[in-house]
């Protein structure tokens, strides 16, 4: 029989894969939702430990299907020279994966996809200057055993916030987990770090407080994605 990967073990060996391009070429790339997202952020469950017979809570490992990276705007050009000479194949090229054209979506033989985000929608300042913001806030930590940049805390809340929004679910275990349930500090900051990226439209959207930005330009893109109307 043959011995076939788990996805989630691709998807964290594509992560690592790109680290080491990014390493190799002097690439600035952020990984972002998927094995990227911080333990705090997980959803949790309710188990007994058969130790103690306890109940205890633990938390669920986050499935993704693919990698995601944002991507310094100025180094994707770098970014795809590398992955084509590397074996990857673009499949989606950013005009093609959404109307915001912000990510394309490559494959290679022997690792998952990996969507590769040159902006984020619903941030609307500048891309460069934009990943400057998350970029100068970032950490690492460990994916495929490989140290990965990776946006703080506030920028996972934000960035797992708009994803969900944009595709109307406002229902999400991510609006729940990064915001619903996030103390008032903690909404502070998310909504100071979207007042930077020129995100608040996208984050009423998904909080409940669209009908603020009745005026802004975005109101009816936004109206549209959460719900449908």
């Amino acid at each position: 029989t043959i011995d076939v990967v788990p996805a989630s073990v691709g998807v964290h060996s594509s992560h690592a894969c790109l680290q080491v391009l990014a390493d190799d070429h002097g690439i600035d790339l952020l990984h972002i939702k998927g094995p990227a997202v911080d333990e705090t952020l997980l959803d949790r469950k309710t188990v007994q430990d058969p130790d103690t017979q306890e109940s205890v809570e633990e938390t669920i490992p986050r499935t993704s299907v693919d990698a995601d990276v944002l991507v310094r705007p100025s180094h994707v050009t770098r970014l795809i020279e590398a992955m084509s000479q590397h074996g990857w194949r673009m499949a989606f090229d950013f005009v093609d994966g959404s109307a915001f054209e912000h990510a394309s979506t490559w494959e290679h033989p022997s690792f998952e996809h990996v969507d590769v985000h040159r902006q984020f929608p619903g941030i609307g300042q500048d891309r460069e200057a934009a990943f400057d913001i998350l970029w100068r806030a970032r950490h690492a930590t460990l994916i495929a055993g490989l140290s990965c940049p990776v946006p703080d805390t506030t920028a996972q809340r934000l960035i797992l916030i708009l994803h969900a929004v944009r595709g109307g679910e406002l229902q999400h275990s991510d609006i729940a987990n990064s915001w619903t349930r996030a103390s008032d500090e903690q909404r502070r900051d998310v909504e100071r770090l979207a007042a930077d990226l020129h995100a608040q439209v996208a984050l009423a959207a998904a909080t409940g407080h669209l009908d603020d930005y009745r005026d802004a330009r975005e109101y009816d893109l936004w109206k549209v994605l959460s719900t449908g109307d």
